[in-house]
C-alpha cells in the first residue's frame, strides 16, 4: 500500500479524484497535518466526497477552527499532543503508527496460522 502522507490532503495521487499512471482512479489515503491541509481537506470532500473514506488526520490541533474542520469531516485524530507548531510534526509521528497498523494487518497470524487452538 502507498501513502501519501504529508502537510497537504490534495496531490497527483490523491484521493479527491486523483489519477494514477495508468489513468484509473486513485484511492490511496490521504493524512493531513494542521489547520491549512484540513481545509484542503474540506476542499477536497467537498468536490469528491467519496475522498473523506481515506482521510487520515495525524493529530488535533490546539486551534479552535481546526477541532471544527475535523468534527466537520467526522474524523478522529491519532494524536492529541497539544501541537501547533505548523511544520508537520502530528504528521511524523502518526505516520509510525499507521506504519506499524498496515503491517500488523498485513503480516500478523491468524491463531489458525500460528497453530493457536482454544483447546487447553
Amino acid at each position: 500500500m502507498r501513502w501519501m502522507f504529508c502537510t497537504k490532503w490534495v496531490g497527483s495521487r490523491s484521493p479527491a479524484g486523483g489519477r494514477d499512471d495508468r489513468g484509473g482512479e486513485s484511492a490511496h489515503p490521504g493524512g493531513g497535518d494542521g489547520f491549512i491541509s484540513t481545509a484542503a481537506a474540506m476542499i477536497a470532500a467537498g468536490l469528491a466526497p467519496r475522498a473523506r473514506d481515506y482521510l487520515i488526520a495525524a493529530h488535533q490541533s490546539v486551534e479552535i477552527g481546526h477541532q471544527a474542520m475535523l468534527r466537520h469531516l467526522n474524523l478522529a485524530p491519532l494524536l492529541d499532543l497539544n501541537l501547533r507548531l505548523g511544520e508537520g510534526t502530528g504528521a511524523a509521528l502518526a505516520f509510525h503508527l499507521i506504519e506499524a497498523s498496515t503491517r500488523i494487518l498485513r503480516e500478523m497470524a491468524t491463531f489458525d496460522e500460528a497453530g493457536v487452538s482454544d483447546k487447553e
